[in-house]
């Protein structure tokens, strides 16, 4: 089966972060006139408010992985992570979360994540899915 292969952690747009005040539609930018100062004075508070809050969650392996939970994507990366953070009851729980959302809840699985949970399980907890 084919294999999508993500080169990131996670991650978000920043109009998808709790508190970021502009939507997609509207992007931060500087023109060299003196609206800049207004504008870069929104971006820098859009940033203390809503960016560095979302980097300290997501700055932990926990934290990185529950945000994925959260997002309801990449859960084999997520219990990857918690796998790594020593919280291997919770990397479980995460792999049936996962099947669940795909197999349950029937959330289309645009990014082939499901044979990549099911592996995870079968690895590291000697689940197979029948």
């Amino acid at each position: 089966f084919p294999v999508t292969i993500f080169h990131a952690l996670g991650g978000a747009s920043d109009w998808n972060i709790a508190e970021w005040k502009r939507g997609p539609d509207k992007h931060f930018q500087l023109s060299g006139k003196p609206e800049d100062a207004a504008e870069m004075s929104e971006f820098l508070a859009c940033v203390e408010r809503a960016g560095l809050p979302y980097l300290d969650r997501i700055s932990s392996w926990v934290g990185a992985a529950e945000e994925l939970v959260a997002q309801k994507w990449m859960f084999d990366r997520a219990a990857d992570f918690l796998l790594i953070a020593g919280e291997h009851a919770r990397a479980k729980e995460v792999l049936l979360e996962g099947i669940r959302t795909f197999t349950v809840d029937l959330r289309h699985d645009s990014s082939n994540e499901l044979p990549l949970i099911e592996q995870r399980l079968q690895r590291y907890f000697g689940d197979a899915i029948v």
